[in-house]
């Protein structure tokens, strides 16, 4: 107790110390509660917009042996991939998936495409079955996948290359997706069926080791699903990475 000025007794009283809680890391959201799958890549590549993408996807399947498998919301044989005229490279979709396969004789490629309603048919392209547009390459498997629930889809993008490497992201193989990040609203390139279309902006994350591993499962599974075959996992030589890709990220989970 003490006397303050006014001459009342004023009691103190001890502070309570507050206990001191330890800091908290973040969660990550990268968890087996929240996620398919937890893995680790060594390279990771961000890919931003469709001219970085299919120039990066064009290097790497021209590097695969075995197996390209690709996941899209949609998938058009008629996409443009490059504007290089000297190049010896086919510039369509369609015809480039078809030079690898003949190139590669033990190379087979499986496109699973969503089964679209034909309300989205306007823009789409006829699928190869009926006759009227691409003639895939007999090593080239094309499937419309209807396996979802009613007025769903299926929106996964993705694409992975001798089980090695794989690409994950926002951007479908098809038309209409092509874009620089100048994104400028007169570029001449910026075309389908000779009509110009809007900047379109998205990216593609690019990984390799166990996170293409577990992409490459969710393929499989797709497929498995879709058509009742069972595609095996591939061994290849080599490594599909392209050298001239820089990783943006190493080693991250």
């Amino acid at each position: 107790m003490r006397a303050d000025d006014s001459g009342f007794i004023q009691q103190q009283h001890p502070r309570e110390r507050l206990p001191v809680s330890e800091p908290r890391r973040p969660q990550s959201l990268f968890t087996p509660q929240n996620s398919c799958a937890v893995t680790r890549a060594p390279r990771v590549a961000l890919l931003v917009d469709g001219a970085a993408y299919y120039a990066a996807f064009m290097r790497t399947a021209e590097r695969a042996q075995r197996s390209i498998m690709i996941l899209s919301w949609d998938f058009d044989s008629r996409t443009r991939l490059h504007f290089e005229p000297d190049s010896k490279r086919p510039s369509h979709l369609g015809e480039f998936l078809n030079s690898l396969a003949r190139r590669r004789r033990r190379l087979h490629i499986h496109v699973l495409d969503w089964d679209y309603p034909m309300i989205f048919g306007t823009e789409r392209e006829f699928s190869p079955i009926y006759g009227l547009s691409w003639d895939p390459h007999r090593r080239v498997h094309v499937h419309f996948d209807d396996t979802h629930p009613l007025a769903g889809s299926h929106h996964q993008k993705v694409v992975v290359v001798d089980d090695k490497v794989a690409f994950v992201g926002g951007l479908d193989l098809t038309c209409r997706r092509w874009d620089t990040p100048a994104h400028r609203p007169d570029d001449p390139r910026r075309t389908a069926d000779h009509k110009p279309y809007p900047p379109f902006h998205d990216l593609m994350m690019m990984v390799d080791g166990e996170a293409a591993g577990a992409l490459a499962n969710i393929c499989r599974h797709r497929w498995k699903i879709a058509t009742g075959e069972t595609l095996r996992p591939v061994m290849a030589m080599g490594d599909p990475w392209p050298p001239d890709i820089e990783p943006d990220l190493a080693d991250v989970n």
